[in-house]
């Protein structure tokens, strides 16, 4: 069972890569075929091995955001528990957006989402979110 998960995480780690490299080579088809499959079951466990990994996830959202695969974007989102990181997710797409200055139609519903987030969140000291 842990040989299958840690190969599943590799695995996870190699289709983050390849997706983020396709999209920075506007090859938008190839990045959606990588993002497509990751196991979204193993994002946490990849998380809890290395920190990094939530800033691969938030770059394969703002990804499939710019290709106007929102659900995919939305299910990578709802795999967190924690609204404090699904609410800086959102944060995030909506600055790096704005900064490359595409999709800008969707930014206030990201940042809407972003504080809705933070909204439900009782104590902000409570819960870890990932760096």
């Amino acid at each position: 069972r842990k040989n299958k998960l840690s190969n599943s995480l590799d695995l996870n780690l190699l289709y983050f890569h390849l997706g983020k490299k396709a999209s920075d080579l506007n090859e938008g088809e190839k990045a959606l075929h990588y993002y497509s499959q990751i196991k979204k079951e193993n994002l946490l466990a990849a998380l809890r091995n290395d920190d990094r990994v939530i800033r691969l996830i938030a770059y394969a959202i703002i990804d499939l955001i710019k290709l106007d695969h929102f659900e995919e974007a939305y299910s990578l989102i709802r795999s967190f528990k924690n609204n404090i990181n699904r609410s800086n997710l959102y944060a995030f797409a909506s600055v790096e957006l704005s900064r490359e200055k595409k999709n800008l139609e969707i930014i206030p519903r990201l940042l809407d989402s972003a504080r809705v987030e933070m909204n439900r969140t009782k104590d902000l000291t409570t819960g870890q979110p990932n760096r």
